[in-house]
C-alpha cells in the first residue's frame, strides 16, 4: 500500500516513506429527522458529509530495508514536516492517494487542518499525525456586471402557479409537500419560495397563508 499526498499546484508528489500501518476512511450521510403528526419521525435523507481522515506514521530519511522510494528532497525527517506545514498555511489543495497495486481505496482532494509531530529518542526520526478535511468547490454565481454606478438592478419576484395553501393545526412543510408534489422531499421548494414568511422551516403556524410554486 502507498500513500500519496500530492500538491498539483505546484506539481509536489509526496510518498509517505513508510507506509500508515492503518487507515480509516468515514463515509457518512446526513439524515435529518421531521416529526410529522399521526405518522412520528420521518428519516429524511440530505446530504454526504465531506470526509476527515487522520494520517499516522514516521517522517525518516535513514535507508531502512521498509522504506519506501524517496520521491521528495528531504534532507532531514523535519523537512517532511515544514513541507506539510508549509501546504497547511497556504491552505493548499491536496490530493490524497491511497492505493495498492490492485485498487485505489482514496483518490480524493483535501485540505490540511493540523499536524502534530514529535521526534524520537536517539534517531532523527518524527512521529507524526495529520488530520485533512475534505475540500469542495463552491459554484459562486457571477452577476451582471452593472454600467452605472447609479442605476440598480431590478428584481422580480420567482414566478409561481398562483397556488396558496392556508397552514392548519399539525401541518408542517414535509406534508405539504407529498399533498403538493407527491414527494416530501420537496419540502424546500415551498420554503424556498416562502423565506420571508418562514424563518426556520421545521416552525410553521396555523393560519399561515404560503404560496405554492
Amino acid at each position: 500500500m502507498e500513500f500519496w499526498l500530492k500538491n498539483e499546484k505546484e506539481n509536489i508528489n509526496l510518498l509517505l516513506p513508510i507506509t500508515p500501518s492503518e487507515y480509516n476512511i468515514p463515509e457518512e450521510l446526513v439524515i435529518e429527522t421531521i416529526n410529522l403528526t399521526k405518522v412520528g419521525d420521518v428519516n429524511v435523507p440530505t446530504f454526504s458529509r465531506l470526509k476527515t481522515i487522520t494520517i499516522e506514521g514516521i517522517f525518516t530519511v535513514e535507508n531502512y530495508s521498509f522504506v519506501n522510494k524517496k520521491t521528495y528532497k528531504a534532507n532531514n525527517a523535519i523537512d517532511y514536516v515544514n513541507l506539510i506545514k508549509k501546504w497547511k498555511n497556504n491552505k493548499s489543495i491536496i490530493r490524497l492517494i491511497i492505493a495498492n497495486k490492485v485498487s485505489t481505496k482514496c483518490n480524493s482532494l483535501f485540505y490540511i487542518e493540523s499536524i502534530k509531530y514529535s521526534q524520537n529518542d536517539g534517531t532523527d526520526d518524527i512521529n507524526y499525525s495529520i488530520t485533512l478535511r475534505g475540500y469542495k468547490k463552491l459554484n459562486v454565481a457571477k452577476g451582471n456586471k452593472s454600467t452605472s454606478s447609479t442605476k440598480r438592478p431590478t428584481t422580480t419576484a420567482p414566478k409561481t402557479n398562483g397556488r396558496t395553501y392556508t397552514v392548519k393545526s399539525g401541518d408542517c412543510l414535509w406534508n405539504i409537500a407529498l399533498k403538493f408534489y407527491g414527494n416530501g422531499n420537496l419540502y424546500t421548494k415551498i420554503y424556498n419560495a416562502n423565506k420571508s414568511k418562514i424563518k426556520n422551516p421545521s416552525l410553521i403556524y396555523k393560519g399561515q397563508v404560503l404560496t405554492i410554486p
